[in-house]
């Protein structure tokens, strides 16, 4: 009998850290100490991030799913193609009645709301790994920017020194 109440225990116990495991592989999904939104293995979003708009698809070239965040107006087509930097990251809801990811950014001075689960899928926000037809000067600014936040996450975590994260980030922008 205690055998039995013994295994069937951990069977219980090593069942739902499976299930916890799983999670970790969900996505999206936001990691509550970092504050980072994974929109999968490859995207991630969090509160300093620059997000680079895409095109509004509206009739009218305005965006669906971004907003004036007070307001709730749609934003001007005049913002496509612009960048702006993460001031939040939300969720609302619960996985059973669903989730809704919010990233709040700054664009010239605007603060925008925008629902970044159907932005990404519609275009109207450029994914990190996306390679939109965009002017050059726009794509390189871009990756530029990526390049320096990825060195400066290594700095971060103490894999490069304070020398060897200014001379490539020296390197990145002299290019």
């Amino acid at each position: 009998m205690k055998k039995s109440i013994l295994i069937f225990f951990l069977f219980v116990a090593y069942g739902s850290n499976l299930k916890a495991q799983d999670n970790k592989n969900e996505y999206p999904r936001v990691n509550q100490y970092s504050g980072t939104l994974y929109m999968n293995q490859f995207d991630s979003y969090r509160k300093g991030d620059t997000i680079l708009l895409g095109i509004g698809t509206l009739p009218s070239g305005d965006f669906k799913f971004a907003t004036k965040s007070l307001a709730k107006i749609p934003l001007a087509k005049e913002y496509q193609k612009k960048e702006g930097r993460i001031s939040t990251v939300r969720y609302q809801g619960n996985n059973r009645i669903g989730k809704k990811y919010n990233v709040f950014i700054i664009v010239d001075g605007v603060e925008v709301e925008i629902d970044i689960a159907n932005a990404l899928a519609s275009g109207e926000v450029v994914s990190k790994n996306q390679d939109l037809n965009l002017p050059e000067n726009i794509k390189s600014s871009y990756s530029v920017a990526d390049e320096i936040r990825k060195l400066k996450a290594l700095l971060d975590e103490g894999v490069l020194t304070k020398e060897e994260f200014e001379a490539q980030k020296k390197k990145l922008l002299e290019k």
